[in-house]
């Protein structure tokens, strides 16, 4: 699947030959055991879900993988990807301390990945983390254990080797080849498409018109039809 879609893009869009391909995985072993598949497709780079360096912390979050998964992902992705691989974690957990945090964060850059993306844990209203946080259940840092946390968070990286360039994004040595391209055009407003159920995309027309999510699919489409049309005759 994931060949034939990188192929209909390459037939439909202009694609350069340097272009960032880049695929979300989790660190499981079925999920690890297909990572040479997807570099043969055409992805030359891997955001590999790690979310935390202690099992107890994972099942928590109900993930499917074991710290064990995770270490043995990562070495495959490193060696698969070139060292082109984004580690995503998640700090400010339940009952973490700052400590604790970096050290784990100490642990996760010394694998030398080119992107670590180190994101605060979000309590989102209506779920049952937001529930059982409410009624005592469980415990989260506050405000300004948080705060403590995420400075601790960008002066750990910086020491060891990972420079902020987002808010939640770090570099490997700061090299700008090492930023996340698909990242960076969020926060610079350029458009890309969404396709997809669910999928969210952000295209102006040339006369500064913002065309709906739904309109960019159809358009997307339609420009599919007009080249198998082309293709037939």
């Amino acid at each position: 699947m994931v060949s034939k879609i990188l192929t209909s893009l390459r037939d439909t869009c202009h694609v350069p030959d340097d272009v960032e391909v880049t695929l979300e995985g989790n660190p499981t072993s079925i999920e690890t055991s297909r990572l040479r598949a997807f570099r043969a497709a055409g992805i030359n780079r891997l955001s590999l879900g790690i979310q935390a360096l202690n099992d107890t912390d994972l099942r928590f979050f109900g993930r499917d993988h074991t710290t064990a998964n995770a270490r043995r992902a990562i070495q495959v992705a490193l060696d698969v990807f070139d060292r082109r691989v984004s580690l995503d974690m998640i700090w400010g957990r339940p009952n973490q301390t700052v400590t604790a945090w970096e050290q784990e964060l100490r642990d996760i850059a010394s694998y030398g990945a080119s992107h670590l993306s180190l994101y605060q844990l979000t309590v989102e209203r209506g779920t049952p983390l937001f529930r059982a946080v409410g009624d005592g259940h469980v415990r989260v840092p506050m405000d300004d254990a948080a705060a403590e946390m995420y400075e601790a968070t960008v002066e750990t990286a910086a020491r060891v080797g990972y420079d902020q360039y987002e808010v939640s994004s770090f570099a490997k040595d700061g090299e700008r080849r090492n930023r996340s391209r698909h990242n960076q055009s969020y926060w610079k407003g350029v458009d890309y498409i969404g396709i997809g159920p669910g999928a969210h995309g952000r295209l102006y027309d040339s006369g500064g018109t913002r065309l709906r999510t739904f309109r960019v699919c159809v358009l997307f489409a339609s420009d599919i039809r007009r080249k198998n049309l082309a293709d037939s005759t």
